[in-house]
């Protein structure tokens, strides 16, 4: 066979068609067959590809079967490049739980399962909660061509802000610095002190005060004082007893209180039952049974469940009270409250004394910590005495109560503007003997009723069949 001639191979190289894929860094060629007694050569093929602009990565090995197989009018892998390899972001591992399954469960009766919540899971002290991976460079590529493919840098992620923890000094390994309960909430990492009881607490442990959360995993007997600036979760049955959290209360069992049981917290309050115990909460109280208690809340009250009951006692409540049974056949006096207009106006007066008092406070803090600065500045001190610290972790402290407080006036204001939509509901009957309130109105019912809802309506109060 004959080699092509100059003529022939021109005709050839323009009569062929290379395809490029992925940004150039694939190349195939598709060429018809030489003349009659003619026959490409390798030499011939390098060549056109030439002319076409494929001049790395050429596969010599795919050309010269090309040429043995006769593959001609298809497309051949001729040639490859290097693909540009994009690098990778920055990111985080956590080595904790970051998805909070602590919540009660609902029951297939409506009811709620209090044991499912409290199940946390936490740290110790010096264990790795967290590590991060830098962004990486990635690396150029090249086409056929000969261009080189820039490849793009991989982004930085901020480092983790919050507290409980130690941070490496290459900022790549976060580390507990107390046994606790580990939250992420967007770049916020905290490490919340946690303290758990394994068994029960009686009287050889009369008052327990701890600045975090509390998990006592048995029961509470009579006369404990549990005070946590967190949340208390109690696994077990609660005696008579005094529990007082800065955020929520949950009892897995709930409280029989005799009349001497006192809940106070600054968020929700749960519990499976409640019997003669006194609640004040800034949040919502759930249960499934209330009976003979005195609440007072910011939130919404409700009773879960098909048998859920709130009989006796007296509620206070934000804008909403729903139980399926309010009342019973005795006709125990029964008094539910919404917007109530006297306890928000207290409450807002108690909060603006607590603000007023705080700020003022502040005030005097900022203007000796700026002295404090200036007297570094110039030199006149040289080490930061622990008062000084202390000033500085006050004024933190101060600052974060005077959020809380302006959240709550706020939150109160808005409680007390909602009286048009406030409704005590019973989804399955009210009886005799339950006085319901919204702000200046009184409903007494004197018959029972099924399926109600009580609300008020210019200026009165109308029973309306149940809409929850």
């Amino acid at each position: 066979m004959a080699n092509l001639s100059q003529e022939e191979l021109q005709i050839a190289m323009e009569s062929a068609t290379v395809y490029l894929e992925e940004n150039g860094v694939r190349a195939y060629l598709n060429i018809f067959p030489p003349p009659k007694g003619k026959e490409y050569s390798v030499k011939d093929i390098n060549w056109i590809l030439k002319q076409k602009k494929v001049v790395f990565g050429v596969d010599t090995s795919a050309i010269t079967n090309m040429l043995v197989n006769k593959e001609y009018k298809k497309q051949v892998l001729i040639a490859k490049g290097f693909p540009k390899e994009d690098g990778k972001d920055g990111y985080f591992e956590y080595y904790f739980d970051t998805v909070d399954d602590s919540k009660p469960k609902v029951l297939e009766d409506g009811s709620v399962d209090y044991h499912t919540a409290g199940k946390v899971k936490v740290v110790e002290a010096g264990d790795v909660i967290a590590k991060y991976f830098p962004p990486t460079k990635g690396k150029n590529g090249f086409s056929v061509t000969g261009e080189q493919l820039m490849a793009k840098a991989g982004k930085e992620q901020r480092a983790l802000r919050g507290r409980g923890f130690y941070l490496s000094e290459d900022k790549c390994v976060y580390t507990a610095a107390v046994t606790g309960k580990a939250v992420i909430t967007g770049n916020v990492l905290n490490v919340k002190n946690i303290l758990e009881i394994d068994g029960m607490i009686d009287y050889l442990l009369k008052d327990l005060i701890f600045d975090g959360d509390i998990i006592v995993r048995g029961d509470v007997m009579q006369g404990i004082t549990i005070k946590a600036t967190g949340s208390v979760t109690i696994c077990g049955t609660v005696e008579p007893s005094t529990i007082e959290a800065g955020k929520d209360v949950v009892l897995q069992s709930g409280m029989q209180g005799s009349g001497k049981g006192i809940i106070k917290s600054g968020g929700n309050v749960s519990g499976k039952f409640f019997e003669q115990v006194t609640i004040i909460a800034e949040g919502n109280v759930n249960a499934n049974y209330i009976l003979n208690c005195d609440i007072k809340c910011n939130g919404n009250v409700e009773v879960a469940g098909n048998k859920g009951a709130i009989i006796g006692g007296r509620i206070v409540a934000g804008d909403k009270i729903v139980a399926s049974i309010i009342g019973n056949r005795t006709e125990a006096k029964t008094v539910l409250s919404l917007v109530d207009i006297n306890y928000i106006e207290s409450q807002m007066e108690e909060a603006e004394e607590m603000l007023n008092s705080n700020l003022e406070r502040v005030d005097e803090l900022t203007r000796e910590l700026r002295e404090l600065a200036m007297a570094q500045s110039l030199g006149t001190v040289k080490e930061v005495k622990d008062s000084d610290r202390k000033k500085i972790s006050e004024k933190i402290r101060l600052t974060n109560e005077i959020s809380t407080l302006q959240q709550k006036m706020e939150r109160l204001r808005t409680l007390s503007e909602s009286g048009s939509r406030a409704s005590i509901s019973a989804k399955d009957r009210m009886y005799p003997g339950t006085v319901l309130i919204i702000e200046d109105l009184r409903f007494y019912c004197t018959t029972k009723l099924t399926f109600i809802t009580v609300k008020k309506v210019d200026e009165r109060m109308e029973a309306l069949t149940c809409i929850v």
